[in-house]
């Protein structure tokens, strides 16, 4: 064999090697995803992705984020790849990312495809409940070589989680309607994060037996359920539970159990998401309260 052929031979041998000694997960699509080395370009496709990228401690990698990544403050100065709805798929190469990170229920598997077709390799992850945060945490802790952080800030948040669970999950549960949208009406569903954030809390979503994330649901039905507390997460101005009030005929609006919660800190699975958390926890509580002294 001439000393040229051994060593095309022993370079067709090394990069399969280097391949497997760098990160590699199987992503939240059962899709597993490799690296040769630690990614220095890293391009977020969700708000909450960029949160978490940066509680890692990986602001200095991020050289693009989706529309609305505002938190940390220092977000709302990198490029912008498009929204949820509508991703720059140009804008994105051009930005010659190592690794995208893309939210499953909030990017188009087209995207994700023709991307890897491209080259890029994407890692898809999911929040369908909240010990999913912590998970996701790990995950890219190992394909960004911070497992030390991401490890300590996981076991951080199972904690509160825990402390969060065992304070507030008691009996009776309380009937909870969480309205993401008023026009159309859409709710929670059972694949949900802030699903598990209502019953973790000692309630009981009104619509947890429906797939998926959100469902479109009626007044009608959100009515003959009987909701005793009704909330949605809103920023300041306006009165988005108005309508409820003026239809009347629950035991939220009889005794006053309706609540706007800030939206940073709940519509986004983030670590700040324990936060908004414990403000649910807290008004299911209140609601209790309310229907016990009244004997509802």
């Amino acid at each position: 064999m001439t000393r040229g052929l051994q060593g095309a031979v022993l370079l067709l041998v090394l990069i399969p090697l280097a391949v497997a000694a760098g990160p590699r997960v199987t992503d939240d699509s059962g899709r597993e995803v490799a690296l040769s080395d630690p990614p220095e370009r890293l391009i977020s496709l969700a708000p909450h992705l960029t949160e978490l990228l940066y509680s890692l401690g990986l602001g200095d990698r991020l050289v693009g984020v989706s529309a609305y990544s505002d938190y940390p403050s220092d977000a709302r100065s990198l490029p912008r790849v498009g929204g949820h709805d509508r991703f720059d798929q140009e804008r994105i190469l051009a930005l010659d990312p190592d690794l995208v990170v893309a939210w499953k229920s909030g990017t188009d598997r087209a995207l994700v495809d023709r991307l890897e077709a491209l080259g890029i390799p994407v890692l898809v992850l999911s929040f369908s409940d909240m010990q999913s945060i912590p998970d996701a945490l790990e995950t890219l802790g190992r394909m960004t070589g911070t497992s030390g952080v991401a490890g300590r800030q996981a076991r951080a948040f199972r904690e509160r989680l825990t402390a969060l669970t065992n304070r507030y999950q008691t009996p009776p549960r309380i009937r909870v309607f969480y309205q993401v949208w008023s026009s159309p009406l859409i709710t929670v569903a059972g694949d949900q994060y802030i699903q598990d954030v209502i019953r973790r809390c000692g309630g009981r979503n009104l619509f947890s037996e429906l797939d998926g994330a959100t469902a479109t649901v009626t007044r009608e039905a959100v009515l003959d359920r009987q909701p005793q507390l009704i909330v949605t997460a809103a920023k300041e101005g306006g009165e988005p539970l108005a309508e409820w009030r003026t239809l009347g005929g629950t035991p939220a609006v009889q005794y006053d159990q309706l609540a706007v919660l800030p939206p940073d800190t709940l519509a986004r699975p983030s670590l700040r998401v324990l936060e908004g958390m414990e403000r649910v926890c807290r008004r299911i509580e209140a609601a209790r309260q309310a229907m016990t002294a009244t004997g509802e």
